[in-house]
């Protein structure tokens, strides 16, 4: 199974509302917007291997295809 996730950092007014614009202009229903925070740091290795809370500080994260893009 192909995870698609838009991870954002739920405490930060500014990325919530990003998420949610992007969220209402986003074509394809297998995208899934959560905050990087409702993970533990061994859920967030799971969705991708070089992902942790630190990086997940840094920027948003789109992981697609086994590929993390941070934005």
């Amino acid at each position: 199974m192909q995870t698609l996730v838009f991870l954002y950092d739920g405490e930060c007014s500014f990325c919530r509302n990003l998420a949610k614009k992007l969220q209402s202009l986003n074509l394809n229903p297998k995208i899934r917007f959560r905050s990087f925070r409702d993970f533990t740091e061994k859920e967030l290795k799971e969705i991708h291997p070089t992902l942790n809370i630190r990086v997940a500080e840094g920027n948003v994260q789109m992981i697609a295809n086994g590929r993390r893009y941070p934005g």
